[in-house]
């Protein structure tokens, strides 16, 4: 959610809990105050959604990188025993070479799948030279787990991102909502200039501080580009 998001949404939250300590009477209004609780309901499901997604992202990439380096430590023994396999089988001389340190994930896990399957056509010759009975079963497994730890990133992502695309149609449909509330509230107080002060300090969306000390103020009247629009 960035910074213009969640300042609207406080003041969203300061109109609603204005309009349950001043309640009006007029059906129109109190349909039009259910509608902005029903928004900041589902502001609050998104939230859940885009923590959760975040979350899930960030475990996810820590399973990865763990992965990796478990796989990197794997494929090191496989082209040590490469080594030894070569001198039997000299046509297999540079075909087993280590990924490159620091190569992107795709990269990496492109070169450890052909590293496997070279290893794996001539099994006999690898467990022969002391690969180990369970290093392929073993390094198969790794490649999974990194294929499953990258699907669960991309999940994540993905629902965190449509949260925050979310979040500003919600966010538009707030200050519609609490525009129409302004105009109601603009003649339910004229005559009340105390209680039409605390409407406004309530409906008021304070932007952030600039360089020069300067606090912006677009209120819910402004547009999202800031610009006053009159009830």
């Amino acid at each position: 959610m960035d910074a213009r998001t969640r300042r609207v949404l406080s003041m969203a939250e300061k109109v609603l809990r204005f309009e349950r300590e001043f309640p009006s009477e007029d059906p129109g209004q109190q349909a039009t105050v259910t509608r902005l609780e029903s928004l900041l309901s589902q502001v609050n499901d998104l939230i859940t959604q885009e923590n959760l997604g975040l979350a899930s992202e960030g475990a996810a990439r820590q399973r990865r990188r763990r992965t990796r380096a478990a796989l990197h430590k794997r494929l090191r023994h496989l082209v040590n025993v490469a080594e030894v396999v070569t001198r039997e089988l000299p046509d297999l001389e540079g075909e087993f070479v280590m990924p490159r340190h620091g190569s992107p994930g795709r990269a990496f896990m492109g070169q450890a799948r052909t590293l496997l399957a070279q290893a794996a056509a001539h099994r006999e010759a690898f467990l022969a030279a002391g690969i180990g009975m369970q290093y392929f079963e073993r390094a198969e497994a790794a490649v999974a787990a990194y294929d499953a730890a990258s699907t669960a990133a991309d999940t994540g992502r993905e629902a965190h991102v449509q949260a925050r695309a979310v979040f500003t149609t919600l966010r538009s449909d707030v200050l519609e909502v609490v525009r129409v509330l302004d105009g109601l509230n603009a003649a339910r107080f004229a005559e009340s200039p105390g209680q039409r002060a605390k409407w406004e300090s309530a409906r008021n969306v304070f932007g952030p501080v600039t360089r020069g000390g300067e606090v912006t103020d677009p209120t819910l009247l402004g547009s999202e580009d800031g610009s006053r629009k009159t009830a």
